[in-house]
């Protein structure tokens, strides 16, 4: 590992930056774990909506759109 602190995304606002930098080392891992799990999250409703777009335009013959919930029930 360098000695030198990381370059941020330049897509990264530097309000993000400042406040991330502010932290001590066990709140940014904290911070990591949290934005992975969101980015997960988010994908994962990302790729449900649109299986159901998907369903949608094929013409599905059920009679109603299942919900989100039963989409991630077992």
């Amino acid at each position: 590992m360098s000695d030198e602190p990381p370059t941020p995304p330049a897509e990264l606002p530097t309000e993000i930056v400042n406040t991330l930098n502010g932290n001590s080392p066990d709140q940014l891992q904290h911070v990591a774990r949290d934005a992975e799990e969101l980015a997960e999250h988010k994908a994962r409703e990302a790729r449900l909506e649109k299986e159901l777009e998907m369903t949608a335009t094929r013409g599905s013959t059920a009679s109603r759109r299942p919900s989100l919930l039963e989409l991630l029930l077992p």
